[in-house]
């Protein structure tokens, strides 16, 4: 009866879609955001890595769905496990974000793997024009999607299309279960799975107790730690290619461990923590190395970024265009008057947190924190903002290490709080029990979840 009703409902959903589609075409026009979206939407229709596997008398063994980056390396290792298995897989993004990303695996395994955006705007029933049908694209009879992106056209090919429907990296942070309506909506809905597997132990227990849902469609894993693990285990050999890191090491290298600090994924406004001049001085006789990496690294965030630091705080900023003998005058200079390094050479922060002791994490006096795992693996002590409404990673490290994860309510306490906790030891060798399990657990979840058995009767 519950499933024959969440069908309908989201039948009833994907109808109304199909009606409202030539509409909100022409009213996505007049917005620079959804005029943008159409566009995306549409290269569905001519990008070769849409062609759907129909096309080929083909069949994808499973569909992913994800929303952004921070998704997909959730679902990474197992979407990289069915790839080196020989295994079709389809891989359905949200996001324009994580374009780039998914077209590299794209790139990497040309046969093996479709993508295919998710049509938000141009979605019908009725296939012409622009309009886009996601039944027809889709050929596999699995599908996982992940954390929250429970759209109506997924849900619906979930439940009638599919012999097992999963859903990873599930949370209940943020969902208002303690009112009747969305505590009765959540259950009926997450009911439709036939395996969640949970981000936290809090979260299943939310799950089992809150939601009834059954146990033995529950499960515990969090496949990011072994996607972090395997980064942290080749930093090394990545850092190893770049141009400034000799001379980074070196010049990071000269203090102990627990005075050494990365300020991961931070904001202009995160920069009143430096307002401390005490903490300057501490900076400025070498106390401390400190090492910025910028949310963003176009011109303009990183020009926002060192407008908001005090003008008495020297600052070097290293790129990844730069050549050899202009990292060495930096780090010379720096030598001479100490300050902190703002690094905007991409993709290597996951790999940098291993050379710190400590780690602030940004975002969380925004909209949210970024990743705590990251530097949790990489075995900093971490600071961040209070926003952490968002982050199951938060919780984890909460649950497994409460001591060493420092909420900064007020930027303007970073210093003192900082200065109170930085000598506390790195809870090393419980960390590499944790990861350990994880590890030794992967096999055992990642077969469960890819494994072609039916569905729960």
């Amino acid at each position: 009866m519950c499933k024959a009703f969440m069908t309908f409902f989201y039948f009833f959903i994907c109808l109304l879609q199909t009606l409202l589609a030539p509409f909100i075409t022409i009213l996505g026009q007049l917005h620079p955001f959804t005029r943008r979206r159409l566009k995306f939407e549409k290269r569905n229709l001519t990008d070769p890595a849409c062609r759907s596997f129909f096309k080929d008398q083909a069949k994808a063994s499973i569909a992913f769905e994800i929303s952004s980056e921070g998704e997909l390396e959730q679902i990474r290792p197992l979407l990289i496990k069915e790839l080196r298995n020989q295994q079709k897989i389809e891989l359905i993004y949200c996001s324009e974000s994580v374009e780039n990303k998914c077209q590299k695996i794209y790139e990497e395994y040309p046969h093996l793997i479709r993508l295919y955006r998710l049509p938000l705007l141009t979605f019908s029933w009725i296939s012409i024009a622009h309009f886009q049908h996601i039944f027809k694209f889709m050929t596999a009879d699995q599908l996982v999607l992940c954390r929250y992106d429970l759209y109506p056209e997924l849900m619906l090919y979930g439940l009638c299309k599919t012999k097992k429907f999963i859903l990873v990296s599930a949370t209940l942070k943020n969902k208002k279960i303690h009112l009747i309506f969305f505590k009765l909506l959540y259950k009926y809905l997450f009911n439709q799975f036939d395996l969640i597997v949970c981000a936290t132990k809090g979260d299943e227990n939310k799950f089992k107790k809150v939601l009834h849902i059954e146990q033995n469609k529950l499960k515990v894993y969090d496949f990011r730690i072994v996607q972090i693990l395997h980064r942290v285990e080749n930093a090394q050999s990545v850092l190893d290619t770049k141009i400034f890191y000799p001379m980074f090491q070196e010049w990071f290298m000269t203090v102990a461990h627990h005075q050494r600090i990365i300020f991961g994924s931070v904001w202009p406004l995160e920069m009143s923590m430096f307002h401390n001049h005490h903490f300057i001085e501490k900076i400025k006789h070498n106390h401390f190395k400190c090492v910025l990496a910028p949310h963003k690294l176009n011109q303009d965030f990183i020009m926002k970024i060192t407008q908001m630091l005090p003008p008495d705080l020297p600052y070097y900023i290293i790129n990844k265009e730069m050549d050899i003998n202009t990292c060495r005058a930096i780090f010379s200079n720096m030598s001479e008057k100490p300050g902190i390094l703002i690094l905007t050479v991409p993709a290597i922060l996951c790999e940098l947190y291993t050379n710190a002791g400590n780690a602030f994490v940004g975002g969380g006096h925004g909209r949210s924190i970024h990743s705590v795992l990251e530097p949790y693996v990489g075995m900093c002590k971490i600071f961040c903002g209070p926003k952490t409404h968002r982050s199951t990673e938060f919780d984890l490290i909460k649950d497994y290490s409460t001591n060493q994860i420092h909420v900064i309510t007020n930027l303007e306490d970073f210093s003192r709080i900082f200065m109170d906790n930085y000598l506390q030891e790195v809870d090393i060798m419980k960390r590499k029990q944790l990861f350990n399990e994880f590890n030794d657990n992967f096999e055992t979840v990642s077969d469960q979840i890819l494994s072609k058995t039916a569905k729960h009767v």
